[in-house]
């Protein structure tokens, strides 16, 4: 008897094959061997539209056997975002490191248009940079694999990267979830000082403790800013930093903010857009063990500290900040961060 992948779809009327999540899980369970029955409060006519005729919908009357299908097909969010990609005509490049076998990595369920190649050196950085290499177009748009950006946004980021000078990169802004604030003046004035070094630290600078000040959606399409988070940037290829400019062993720390400290030194602009918003599901140090947060600590103090040294910026503030991160941590393990005064101190 066949198995049936069972779908229950949202109020669309219709599916899109380009922002779809739901179209490519049908697709990938068809490839192994199952049958789609599709769900919903309407008729399967109305669900069934014109894009999507490689998916054999049955009836409902045949589901004997239902499989749910789940999304450890798709487990990570590249595997959407670069197929999304690829079949719509974007050359995509994911590099993996040296030990991990290409063909095991296709057979997760990559389209054979997208290009895997095995880097020589393992390295968020050293990896991006071997991927460059082989980079033969005009833009190019780097993208860590944890982050979900679709197609249409990768349309619209670009359509609004080529409005800048050609010596820019963008970015859209990293969307966090909101935590409610206790709006004393007191208590921002003591983490901005903490934290920052600076009373009122300016959004999209980096301040004097060499931390990155976050960013702050405005009402213009673009704005200039000191520092862009390197999971999602668009870039012209020529501008892309290519000499090894990261230099430490394992999790990249502060590499967003040394790539963009050498992106300006070549005097390339950095913007970010508020139009666009791009998600991640890095895990907060707040939640680590004891004894991953304190490896957390001092792998992230030694770059940064290099980082540091390269903007000119004073040790004693970095060290206060360092104290404000041990308080917070310690906070979060006294379990007291359902408080109003905790939340809005972190």
């Amino acid at each position: 008897m066949n198995k049936i992948a069972l779908f229950i779809l949202s109020t669309e009327n219709y599916i899109d094959p380009y922002k779809d999540t739901s179209y490519l899980l049908m697709l990938e369970a068809q490839k192994r061997g199952l049958k789609i029955l599709i769900c919903d409060h309407r008729s399967i006519q109305y669900t069934y539209d014109k894009e999507a005729k490689k998916i054999n919908i049955v009836e409902s009357s045949q589901a004997h056997v239902v499989e749910v299908l789940e999304r450890k097909f798709v487990k990570d969010s590249v595997f959407v975002n670069s197929r999304w990609a690829a079949e719509s005509g974007i050359k995509v490049i994911i590099s993996i490191p040296p030990h991990c076998s290409i063909n095991e990595t296709y057979n997760i369920g990559f389209s054979k248009k997208i290009n895997i190649v095995n880097s020589d050196k393992i390295g968020q950085v050293h990896q991006r940079q071997f991927a460059a290499k082989l980079c033969q177009t005009e833009f190019l748009m780097q993208m860590d694999d944890d982050i979900f950006f679709d197609l249409e946004s990768i349309k619209k980021l670009l359509n609004s990267y080529i409005k800048l000078p050609n010596k820019s990169c963008l970015a859209p802004y990293l969307a966090k979830e909101l935590r409610a604030e206790y709006h004393s003046k007191n208590i921002i004035f003591l983490k901005n000082i903490l934290l920052y070094s600076e009373k009122k630290p300016y959004p999209g600078k980096i301040a004097k403790s060499s931390f990155p000040i976050p960013h702050k959606i405005n009402q213009n399409e673009h704005h200039e800013v000191e520092w862009l988070a390197g999971g999602l940037v668009i870039m012209r290829t020529k501008h892309f930093i290519k000499h090894n400019y990261y230099k430490f062993k394992g999790k990249a720390y502060c590499e967003d903010l040394i790539n963009s400290y050498f992106l300006k030194k070549r005097g390339i602009k950095l913007f970010l857009t508020s139009k666009l918003s791009f998600k991640t599901d890095e895990e907060s140090y707040r939640n680590y063990s004891f004894t991953r947060f304190i490896k957390y600590l001092y792998r992230d103090f030694v770059v940064r500290n290099y980082y540091r040294k390269l903007i000119n910026k004073k040790l004693i503030p970095l060290i206060i900040a360092y104290i404000y991160l041990i308080i917070s941590f310690t906070g979060s393990r006294l379990k007291i961060k359902n408080t109003n005064l905790y939340k809005s101190f972190l």
